[in-house]
């Protein structure tokens, strides 16, 4: 099983990569299928690379377009899974992958990149891609604030 951020350093990290999707899900709310009223969800696992390499660290965002809900699934050593029961709304979602050099490392590329996926009534397996001449060359002197001295 994926292990999650250990430190609040991680946390804190991550939060800046996602913070767009995350204040979407303060604002819109997430509904499970167990929740009157709330949309069916699907599990999804797979793996992330980065111009066909394994993603070291970092997380896959769903955003689904009819709602704005969201699920977050941890990437590490080009792995993810959603929790049971808390991956991504079933319909049209927006997938976001960010990606890092190691935990509290600095991100691999510059910009944002996302997909479209339509997710169906089964679990999904699917491997994401970010191919490097779609996004920007990582910041060199990139410095995490965040990060522990080493």
């Amino acid at each position: 099983m994926i292990r999650f951020a250990k430190g609040r350093q991680s946390c804190i990290h991550l939060t800046l990569v996602f913070s767009i999707g995350f204040t979407l899900t303060v604002l819109s709310g997430c509904g499970g299928s167990d929740v009157k009223g709330g949309r069916p969800r699907v599990d999804a696992s797979g793996t992330a690379t980065f111009d066909g390499k394994p993603i070291p660290y970092g997380g896959v965002l769903f955003t689904h377009v009819e709602s704005g809900s969201t699920s977050q699934c941890m990437v590490i050593d080009g792995k993810y899974a959603s929790e049971s029961g808390a991956g991504p709304l079933q319909g049209e979602n927006v997938v976001s992958v960010a990606g890092l050099e190691k935990e509290d490392g600095k991100p691999l590329w510059s910009g944002n990149w996302s997909t479209t996926l339509n997710v169906g009534t089964e679990d999904i397996t699917q491997t994401f891609n970010v191919p490097a001449n779609e996004v920007g060359k990582a910041d060199a002197n990139y410095v995490n604030p965040d990060a522990e001295d080493e």
